[in-house]
């Protein structure tokens, strides 16, 4: 049987490999647990904003719904033992993973204070170490030329930070302060979080840049006139760059700017549940390039006639893993999807979904991209400065949720192709769409090397034809079966690789450059 070889990339690489390091991933179920915990944060912090019935907006500390999600979970108790403080890095955790806020920070065991920028452990002998700081700005922090070093200005007595009526006084060597200085005496790690502002003045994101020790202590004038506490850090060799430019903000598009014009109020032309807009705040274009939208993909006649139907289950109450199911003993007896419809096995080369011949309901939980992604994301199709036209979600995006499928005409292409190739070269280059009339590798027809399958989204397609090329993407593909058991067309559907944040252009890995082998 021949396969994809891009697919089988993707599979391979969609975890990043293990590293002998001091930030790496020693266990997978660290990884797991942590991503698990931040999807009940979020889950939680939605749960409480519509109990309040309010949008997002910053309150007094103790009266945000972030904060008050974080003390649920808390309260809760469950498998969030991430909480716990501790010294050193966190199972789990790895340099360059972004946090919505300080609450979510808590969550994980980061960085367990809502407000403070310096945590800190009390070991039996009543003695205080640090355990990590968030490095927000708010304070005098000098800036040094090499990015792996830190200075670290102390807590308290700051104008900007404290109460304007408070009585401004020297630091004392107490708590944080005291606690980094043992720290420098101990020599042990302390986590380092970025913090860095968003374009909205109100709104910041967080970054893990990893461990550091702290190798000087010394006091100094601040601008306010009392002497404030400086401590030296320096970042702990041998672990993963911190990729994100230190003077730059982190999240580029969180709140639309005020110039972007609306090119079209739905390029699906009602053939989408949602509205799917186009704007542009780049040039003079009107609109993306004319093309006709399609949502189901189009396969040729000998094709369709060679596809063979797919067996149907018999779950009228539901499908479950408890009971009796073809569709699920197909997927190797486990549900390729969990109860809020996101992927549970990545691994998977294809996912057998429930279809027309079962008697299951469309709310089935193996019907997930069945249902549409486009609607729940509200895609939106924008002009980037570097590239076309791209794609990007105007809602957050779970790790592992569906966003859309990849639709177009099956169309056969010769093996040995140049033109294809040197399109698939230039587009990576360009970083667009792979080439100018997009096609995405399904497998060789019939058997034969002379030949292969694609999809053909140059002239007719969805959404899915403005995803763009990265090395580094937020999509992978996954092959999904569910009208027929055809192997060699099945959907290919789009899912977050990652969280996605609103806004953040939607990215693919096409690597055109694989071609399809035997296996």
């Amino acid at each position: 049987m021949v396969i994809v070889k891009i697919l089988e990339k993707q599979a391979a690489n969609r975890f990043p490999p293990k590293k002998p390091r001091v930030d790496g991933d020693r266990d997978g179920t660290s990884r797991t647990n942590v991503e698990e915990a931040l999807q009940a944060y979020r889950d939680t912090l939605t749960q409480i904003l519509k109990e309040r019935d309010v949008k997002w907006e910053k309150k007094t500390c103790w009266n945000r719904p972030d904060i008050e999600a974080a003390m649920r979970l808390r309260r809760q108790g469950k498998r969030f033992f991430m909480m716990k403080k501790r010294i050193g890095r966190i199972p789990g955790i790895r340099v360059g993973d972004e946090f919505q806020n300080r609450a979510a920070l808590t969550v994980v065991g980061l960085h367990c204070q809502f407000r403070k920028g310096i945590d800190y452990i009390k070991n039996s002998n009543g003695k205080i170490y640090a355990t990590s700081i968030v490095n927000s700005a708010r304070y005098d922090n000098d800036s040094v030329e090499s990015p792996d070093t830190l200075i670290y200005s102390g807590e308290g007595g700051n104008p900007g930070v404290t109460d304007s009526e408070k009585r401004l006084e020297d630091q004392k060597l107490e708590r944080g302060n005291l606690a980094l200085r043992n720290s420098m005496e101990a020599k042990s790690h302390v986590r380092v979080v970025r913090c860095f502002k968003c374009l909205s003045a109100s709104s910041t994101a967080y970054f893990y840049d990893g461990l550091y020790k702290v190798t000087g202590c010394w006091q100094k004038r601040a601008k306010f006139g009392k002497l404030v506490y400086v401590f030296l850090l320096r970042r702990e060799p041998g672990q993963q760059k911190f990729a994100i430019p230190h003077s730059k903000v982190s999240n580029k598009l969180m709140k639309r700017p005020a110039t972007t014009i609306l090119c079209k109020n739905d390029i699906s032309q009602g053939k989408e549940k949602t509205p799917i807009r186009a704007v542009n705040k780049v040039d003079s274009d009107e609109s993306p390039p004319s093309f006709n939208y399609i949502s189901d993909t189009i396969y040729p006649d000998f094709l369709k006639s060679a596809a063979t139907r797919q067996t149907g289950c018999d779950c009228k109450d539901g499908c479950s893993e408890s009971k009796p199911c073809p569709c699920v003993m197909k997927n190797k007896g486990v549900f390729p999807y969990n109860d809020k419809g996101r992927r549970t096995n990545r691994s998977s080369c294809i996912v057998y979904e429930c279809g027309a011949g079962c008697k299951c309901s469309s709310s089935c939980k193996n019907r997930v991209s069945q249902r549409g992604g486009c609607s729940a994301f509200k895609l939106e199709v924008f002009k980037t400065r570097s590239k076309a036209w791209g794609v990007r979600s105007l809602a957050w995006i779970p790790r592992d949720s569906f966003v859309c499928e990849y639709v177009g005409e099956v169309v056969v292409l010769e093996y040995n192709n140049n033109g294809f190739r040197d399109a698939c070269e230039q587009g990576q280059e360009q970083k667009q769409q792979p080439f100018c009339f997009p096609l995405m590798l399904l497998s060789s027809s019939g058997g034969e090397k002379s030949s292969r399958l694609a999809i053909d989204a140059a002239k007719r397609g969805n959404v899915g034809r403005f995803v763009n090329h990265s090395p580094s993407p937020n999509l992978y593909v996954q092959r999904v079966l569910f009208d027929h058991g055809d192997p060699r067309m099945p959907h290919m559907m789009l899912f977050a690789k990652k969280d996605v944040r609103p806004y953040q252009e939607l990215t693919l890995d096409f690597n055109c450059n694989v071609v399809a082998n035997e296996a």
